[in-house]
């Protein structure tokens, strides 16, 4: 059985992109909730939801949500400081 630490944490949310800027959010009482921009909402009778924004540098060939997934990693990876650590990144 592989041993695995979770040393990090990857937060990609409404609310931001980071630890950081969510808690900056959650501790300033702001809403995640707002218009959506991503889909025609003209036939839905909710217009408003809890959408991550769009992204700032897309990465071409991953749909939205793995690019969620590739930031939360990238994000918990620096967290955990596994460069100072010497971990072999190919590993990581």
């Amino acid at each position: 059985m592989t041993r695995v630490a979770i040393t990090g944490i990857g937060i990609i949310s409404p609310l931001g992109r980071g630890k950081d800027a969510t808690l900056q959010s959650l501790r300033a009482g702001r809403s995640g909730i707002r218009r959506i921009t991503s889909i025609d909402t003209s036939e839905l009778v909710c217009r408003i939801g809890g959408e991550v924004p769009g992204d700032d540098e897309p990465m071409r060939g991953y749909d939205r949500f793995t690019r969620f997934a590739l930031t939360a990693a990238a994000v918990a990876a620096t967290q955990a400081a596994f460069s100072s650590l010497g971990c072999d990144a190919a590993r990581i």
